[in-house]
């Protein structure tokens, strides 16, 4: 249950991405990916670190069509598809080696 009205959640969403093969519980083997905001009018930030320059960011919609892919750089991407997206739940999808995490991104 949620107090606060959607609109208003602009706390990032932040992934652990984890080696398929690694020990979940080190830390070594974890790959960290902020997203946010999650309920966007198209622009949305992306933060990586050092490890995960160059991953790719897909975009898809919830039947699986890619709507955007492009690569991430060190730090801070931002990606704008404001005016190319209908309102509706897309996934967000970082993939770096063995690893890959997906967030949902609302569009409004």
């Amino acid at each position: 249950y949620i107090k606060t009205p959607v609109s208003t959640i602009t706390e990032p969403v932040v992934w652990k991405i984890v080696d398929t093969e690694a020990d979940i519980d080190n830390p070594e083997m974890q790959l960290v990916v902020t997203l946010y905001p999650t309920l966007s009018d198209g622009l949305f930030h992306v933060n990586v670190p050092v490890a995960a320059d160059n991953a790719p960011l897909t975009v898809t919609t919830l039947s699986g069509s890619t709507i955007h892919h492009t690569k991430l750089t060190e730090g801070h991407t931002t990606v704008d598809l404001r005016g190319q997206l209908n309102t509706g739940i897309y996934l967000v999808t970082v993939k770096s080696n063995h690893k890959i995490a997906t967030s949902k991104l609302i569009i409004k």
